[in-house]
């Protein structure tokens, strides 16, 4: 079985990410073609958004937890991560502000999550932590698509740098998520995977619904494309990571609501 690594492992890797080498190059102009504008501006928009929140929330879920298991390592680390997902706003921000286009203050998909992630009995960690990292599944099949679906050198740069970062933050919530279902019976845990797939499912033919299948159909990806994707990475980056983790490490032992 693979180690999950502890919440103060997390925390430094995370604060290590903050002094990091960014290789941006945000000195060149925005190249974008008029078809390039019309495919992924209004995505990228929403996605910016989405990016952008404090996680107040998701904080606040932490440090409950955290004083119901001790490991007060944590909610420094979930900071840390929430930290990384603002720095993916603001850079964001930049791309578009850099080609001319505005920001978006709302949209309903932004909404959605926002309601879906304080849903939950008890402190309600891992239900946003399930619905956080479902949307960055989703993310990673997203950015490489805007990666492929421009010749823009900043933009891909950005994408090729934010699919790194969210493929960490996938594995950081996967590992707590594990610690979950390893104090589980399991019948449950089964119950709990199945609800994770309807709900991956679910999220990626919202996702699609939007404006972002038109920049999924720039990189040649059609809806079945998309949602085969983000179906095996739920399986492999989380389901498969819950399933080896048959008991939690001593450092951060969560206990059952």
């Amino acid at each position: 079985m693979p180690r999950l690594r502890t919440s103060a492992d997390w925390r430094d890797i995370f604060a290590r990410n903050t002094t990091a080498d960014r290789p941006i190059p945000w000195d060149e102009p925005i190249r974008w073609t008029p078809e390039d504008r019309r495919a992924i501006v209004a995505s990228i928009q929403e996605f910016q958004l989405g990016e952008q929140s404090e996680g107040r929330y998701l904080r606040l879920c932490a440090d409950r937890y955290a004083a119901r298991t001790g490991d007060v390592d944590y909610p420094k680390a979930m900071r840390l991560f929430v930290g990384e997902e603002v720095r993916h706003a603001a850079e964001l921000a930049r791309l578009l502000t850099g080609a001319g286009e505005r920001l978006k203050t709302t949209t309903p998909l932004d909404g959605a999550f926002r309601i879906v992630r304080k849903l939950g009995s008890g402190d309600g960690l891992e239900v946003c932590l399930r619905v956080l990292v479902t949307a960055e599944i989703v993310a990673l099949s997203y950015y490489a698509a805007l990666r492929d679906a421009t010749e823009c050198p900043v933009t891909r740069a950005l994408c090729t740098q934010i699919l790194r970062d969210e493929s960490a933050h996938v594995r950081f919530h996967a590992e707590r998520l594990a610690l979950f279902q390893a104090a589980r019976w399991p019948l449950a845990r089964g119950i709990v995977r199945a609800a994770h797939r309807a709900l991956m499912a679910g999220t990626t033919l919202a996702v699609w619904a939007g404006a972002h299948r038109r920049v999924f159909r720039r990189a040649g990806l059609s809806y079945a494309d998309v949602a085969t994707d983000t179906s095996r990475a739920l399986s492999r980056r989380v389901l498969r990571v819950e399933a080896d983790a048959h008991a939690p490490i001593p450092s951060a032992l969560p206990i059952a609501a």
